[in-house]
């Protein structure tokens, strides 16, 4: 064997060759253990969260069965009213009729400086208003007339089913509903300008009746757009009560009215929330749903990095879920308290902190939508439609009895069974006696500020809180107010 065959007499490598090749395996070494520690700490993470999710599974199946999103919407199937008492099949019909111009122009034309200042007010509005109001009587009529029909029918149902990933579900049906509402405003405010206040009690009560054609649908932003309707509803009431003096429909009405507020809308929308997002989380942690889907829940278009960092904190997901039942099942249980109680409950309910403070929960906070504010809107609500029902039966009495009650304890159980509670304090609502008229009043949440934008002269309810204002027959359709600006010369008035 020669000398160059011999192994040990080769040549030893470099000394920098060695290092590197100590460098690297001690860098192989390191990360080999991080990632075992990862995938340590993502499996014991993964373990707890799963045992959490449990536990708050078995809770919710124990407290509310049929709680999951096809068990509801099998539920709602079942109560559906019959086609020819379905209020919904109307208001599709009747927003087909509307066209995309007329409800534009309306909705821009309501909410101008020029008629907000006089909305609720006893003055009549400029005949350059009327006429623009009449303009288009005959262009609507007959949607108009269909739409008052939706006044005999306080229930729908409308039949749509939830996405596998229910945040991308698609409820066209919801802006029919408000182009129907938003025409039936119109309806009734041309009938009161027009001396017919007992039509424009119809339609008041047929925009309420369009919310209700949504019913207890298990989405909050539906729940959201009833209560619209039922506001559009009671201003609209109230302002057809400040032009004339209705005889027919009123009984019918309060009843409505006082019938919506109890209605537990801000309970329907959180059991469907709920419900979505145990659907949302269970396809992200199966694999049904992927990183992709979580752009429709306010993240970027994800990339490789964004799928990569999805797959380490697939092993939060199980405590991530588990939080968030737990979130929504605690505003559950706050939106089932009397309604008095259920601001301060709300807001008692703990939201975790966001990233960097805390990595754990990045999609509950993602998912979990505003509820406190849901809940204050509809506590709101049922404040105006309590004080519009009130308020309406002491418009009774003083049919019957040619003057204003001295309080509401002197209205006949016959027309007032009992007096509402105020869902702000839990005490009854208040009565005020003006010079010109009466006025129903809830404390409210302190904010007066868009109760005292509808009136141009005075706040008639003098910062009391919200509510409803009714005037004596005396200044009802008074002459119109002098223009608070130089109208617009090419401004003909409501498009509706």
């Amino acid at each position: 064997m020669s000398e160059d065959d011999d192994p040990e007499s080769a040549p030893a490598p470099p000394a920098r060759c060695r290092g590197w090749r100590r460098s690297f395996v001690r860098a192989a070494l390191v990360l080999g253990g991080i990632a075992v520690v990862l995938a340590v700490g993502r499996w014991q993470v993964g373990r707890v969260g799963e045992r959490k999710l449990k536990v708050a599974v078995a809770g919710i199946d124990a407290e509310e069965p049929g709680w999951r999103l096809e068990e509801i919407e099998a539920a709602r199937e079942r109560a559906a009213p019959p086609p020819d008492q379905n209020a919904a099949s109307i208001v599709l019909r009747v927003a087909d009729l509307i066209s995309p111009e007329r409800e534009k122009d309306w909705n821009t034309w309501r909410n101008s400086e020029a008629w907000s200042g006089r909305v609720l007010s006893p003055h009549l509005p400029p005949d350059k208003f009327r006429e623009g109001l009449a303009a288009h009587k005959d262009a609507t009529a007959p949607a108009r007339l269909l739409a008052r029909d939706i006044q005999r029918f306080p229930a729908g149902y409308y039949a749509f089913s939830f996405s596998e990933n229910p945040y991308m579900t698609l409820v066209p049906h919801l802006d029919k509903a408000r182009k129907a509402a938003a025409l039936l405003e119109y309806d009734a405010l041309l009938a009161a300008v027009e001396n017919d206040p007992d039509g424009g009690i119809v339609a008041a009560h047929a925009a309420l009746n369009v919310g209700r054609s949504i019913g207890d649908e298990p989405l909050l932003i539906s729940q959201l757009v009833r209560i619209a309707c039922g506001r559009i509803s009671t201003q609209t009431a109230a302002q057809v009560l400040a032009w004339g003096s209705p005889k027919r429909g009123l009984a019918e009405l309060q009843a409505a009215y006082r019938a919506e507020a109890e209605e537990p809308w801000v309970l329907h929308g959180l059991r469907g929330e709920r419900a979505a997002l145990h659907r949302t989380f269970a396809g992200l942690e199966s694999g049904k749903l992927t990183a992709d889907d979580l752009a429709t829940l306010g993240i970027q278009k994800p990339g490789t990095v964004h799928n990569a960092a999805f797959q380490l904190y697939k092993g939060f997901l199980p405590g991530d879920h588990a939080k968030a039942l737990e979130i929504l099942t605690a505003y559950i249980t706050a939106a089932k308290l009397p309604p008095h109680e259920q601001r301060a409950a709300f807001s008692a309910v703990p939201i975790p902190p966001k990233p960097p403070e805390d990595f754990r929960y990045i999609v509950t906070r993602l998912l979990v939508p505003a509820c406190e504010k849901v809940a204050s809107a509809g506590i709101r609500n049922r404040a105006e439609l309590l004080c519009a029902s009130t308020a309406i039966a002491c418009e009774r009495f003083r049919l019957a009895n040619a003057r204003w009650p001295v309080d509401l304890a002197e209205i006949p159980k016959e027309i007032l069974s009992e007096v509402p509670l105020d869902p702000f304090t839990g005490g009854p609502l208040r009565y005020h006696r003006f010079e010109d008229g009466i006025a129903i009043v809830s404390v409210g949440d302190g904010d007066t500020k868009t109760a005292q934008r509808q009136f141009q002269d005075k706040d008639p309810l003098a910062g009391l809180g919200i509510g409803c204002r009714l005037y004596d027959p005396a200044v009802r359709g008074s002459p119109p107010l002098p223009p608070m600006h130089e109208p617009d010369p090419d401004d003909t008035g409501p498009k509706p």
